[in-house]
């Protein structure tokens, strides 16, 4: 089992947190600060996207508000369906690039773990 996921996985503020149904401690906001997540959306069209970023909550938002990619612009509004923390931004570029290579019902498969054991 890939063990980079959701461990630590916290970042500002709580409540988007609590909404994902996680217990957050503000003594991680220091560690959070340098963090990566990689992450795939499910767009309005269903299609799947898959991205990283240091700040999960404001890239969502900036997805929404059609000023993150060029691809989910026309596919508002988009959903979270999945994330990861990673060590750092090299880290998450290379997992973000295996997940890219993934077919879609690999992608489905790895969502539907997420939602079972979180």
């Amino acid at each position: 089992m890939n063990n980079r996921r959701r461990e630590h996985a916290f970042a500002p503020p709580v409540y988007f947190w609590h909404e994902l149904g996680y217990n957050i401690e503000w003594n991680n906001v220091e560690r959070i600060e340098s963090m990566a997540f990689v992450y795939i959306l499910e767009c309005s069209d269903g299609s799947l996207y898959t991205g990283w970023t240091s700040n999960l909550e404001k890239r969502i938002a900036r997805h929404n508000e059609g000023k993150a990619s060029k691809y989910t612009r026309s596919k508002r509004p988009v959903v979270l369906k999945y994330f990861e923390h990673c060590e750092d931004k090299s880290e998450a570029l290379k997992r973000e690039a295996e997940i890219k290579k993934m077919k879609r019902n690999e992608k489905l498969s790895l969502i539907g773990k997420f939602i079972t054991e979180g």
